[in-house]
C-alpha cells in the first residue's frame, strides 16, 4: 500500500503549509497592527 502512504504524507505536507502560511499571515498583521499603534502614539504627543 505505498500509494496511501503517498496521499497521507501529502496531505500532512499540505496542512503543514496552509499552517505556515496562516502563522506568517497573523504574524504580519501583529507587527503591521504594532507599527500602526507606534506611529499613532508618535503622531499624538
Amino acid at each position: 500500500m505505498p500509494q496511501q502512504d503517498n496521499e497521507k504524507e501529502k496531505k500532512e505536507s499540505w496542512s503543514w503549509v496552509v499552517h505556515q502560511s496562516v502563522v506568517t499571515a497573523s504574524r504580519a498583521q501583529h507587527c503591521d497592527l504594532r507599527a500602526q499603534i507606534f506611529d499613532y502614539k508618535k503622531n499624538r504627543d
